[in-house]
């Protein structure tokens, strides 16, 4: 897939969504897929992985907090250990007590209504050497929004498991200063 592709795959995206307001576009136009030396198929081929991350996106930038959360396994660590964005500050509507999906849910409802958003700008896909526990590790450039600070760049790393294609680590972004 190129990555005009992946853009077209983020409008439609956004159009199922377009009775909410964004806080930021999902994806930047020039969004871009990195090279990598890594063989990487099914759930976890860049493309693929590039799709499943827009629609995320997507779905935390129009305030979808559950369509979001949906990306992330159902297991029974704290949702902290698995979304931990902005380097772990404090975040309104975490509770450690609740699992994954429901803390996540939490979070991301929050982040959208503190005016929140992240914009892919690109997606680096693992180099080097296949891991052999079935996950891959993606390097993801992001443009933030974030209501009274200004526009930054920042990474986030995404640990994705290749047999459900499913986010089971999300780091960052770290904020701003």
């Amino acid at each position: 897939m190129s990555v005009m592709a992946c853009v077209i795959v983020a409008a439609g995206a956004g159009a199922a969504t377009a009775a909410h307001r964004y806080n930021a576009p999902p994806v930047a136009a020039d969004f871009a897929i990195g090279p990598t030396t890594v063989p990487l198929t099914g759930r976890c081929a860049p493309d693929r992985v590039a799709r499943h991350v827009i629609y995320r996106l997507d779905a935390l930038d129009s305030g979808w907090a559950r369509a979001f959360s949906r990306g992330f396994p159902a297991r029974t660590s704290p949702a902290r250990l698995v979304f931990s964005p902005y380097n772990e500050e404090a975040l309104p509507g975490y509770r450690p007590t609740l699992r994954p999906q429901p803390g996540i849910e939490r979070v991301a409802r929050a982040l959208y209504r503190r005016g929140g958003g992240w914009t892919a700008t690109r997606l680096q896909p693992p180099t080097g050497t296949a891991s052999p526990s079935g996950r891959a590790t993606y390097g993801l450039s992001l443009r933030v929004t974030r209501r009274g600070f200004p526009q930054y760049d920042a990474g986030a790393k995404i640990i994705i498991d290749c047999t459900s294609g499913r986010i089971m680590r999300w780091d960052e972004p770290i904020g701003p200063g």
